[in-house]
C-alpha cells in the first residue's frame, strides 16, 4: 500500500503506472488493469484512472472509450521521427551544458559512469540488466539536464525520454543491450567534451549517441537505416 508522503498518493501512482509502463510489464496488446492495479497500491480506482489519463497525454497510453485503456502502439517510422527529434533536443541540452557545468557536476557524470562500466563488465543479457543500465542511463542524461539550469527545457527533455525509452521497451528487442558497450564509450566522450566547454563535438557525440537507438528500431523493423 502506498503511504501519503509529501508528493501526494496521486503522484506516487502515476510515478508507478510509468514505471510499470517503462519496464514493459504492461504489454501493449493488453488492456491497462486499473482494477489490479488499485487493489495492489492499495487505492481507489480515481487515482488509478486520472494517472491513466495523464500518461495518454503524455503518449504513453491509448483509451478507447467504452473498451478500455492500453499501452500506445507506434509504428516504427513515428518511433524513428521521434527519434530525431528528441537527439535535437538532447543536442540543444548539452550544447548548453558546455558552457553551464560546474565541477561538482563533472564528478556527478563521472560517478554514474563509473557504475555504468560495472555494467559493461556483466553479460549483456536480461531484463534486470537492462533495467539496471536504463536507469543509469536515465540518471546520466537528467544530470545533463540540471546542469543548462532551464526548469522548461529540462523538463520537456526529461518527458521525451521516458517516451523514448516507453518506445524501446514496446519494440521488443535489446535495442539498449546490443551496444552497451559503444554507449559508454560515448558517454564518456561527452564527458570530455563538457569539461573541455567544447560544444561542437558534444554536439556530435550525442546526436549519434541518440540516433544509434533509432538505427536499432528501424533495423529490427526491417526499414532502412536512419539517415
Amino acid at each position: 500500500m502506498l503511504r501519503r508522503e509529501k508528493t501526494g498518493l496521486g503522484v506516487q501512482v502515476y510515478q508507478h503506472v510509468r514505471q510499470m509502463l517503462l519496464d514493459g510489464t504492461l504489454p501493449v496488446d493488453s488492456m491497462v488493469p486499473i482494477d489490479a492495479i488499485a487493489s495492489d497500491l492499495g487505492v481507489s480506482r480515481q487515482p488509478v484512472m486520472d494517472s491513466v489519463r495523464r500518461l495518454a497525454l503524455e503518449g504513453f497510453i491509448s483509451i478507447i472509450p467504452q473498451v478500455g485503456s492500453y499501452p500506445r502502439q507506434y509504428s516504427v517510422q513515428e518511433m524513428v521521427d521521434f527519434y530525431r527529434l528528441f537527439a535535437e533536443a538532447e543536442c540543444v541540452c548539452v550544447a548548453l551544458a558546455c558552457e553551464r557545468a560546474e565541477p561538482a557536476h563533472i564528478r556527478q557524470l563521472k560517478s554514474i559512469s563509473s557504475e555504468i562500466a560495472q555494467l559493461v563488465k556483466k553479460p549483456p543479457s536480461g531484463s534486470e540488466l537492462a533495467r539496471e543500465y536504463r536507469r543509469l542511463n536515465q540518471r546520466f542524461h537528467s544530470e545533463i539536464h540540471s546542469m543548462i539550469r532551464s526548469a522548461p527545457l529540462a523538463d520537456s527533455t526529461e518527458i521525451m525520454g521516458d517516451l523514448g525509452d516507453f518506445m524501446v521497451a514496446t519494440a521488443k528487442a535489446p535495442i539498449f543491450m546490443e551496444r552497451l558497450k559503444i554507449a559508454h564509450k560515448e558517454h564518456q566522450e561527452l564527458i570530455a567534451a563538457i569539461e573541455a566547454r567544447d560544444a561542437t563535438r558534444a554536439t556530435t557525440v550525442m546526436r549519434q549517441h541518440v540516433l544509434a537507438v533509432a538505427e536499432r528500431i528501424a533495423k529490427v523493423g526491417g526499414q532502412q537505416p536512419v539517415k
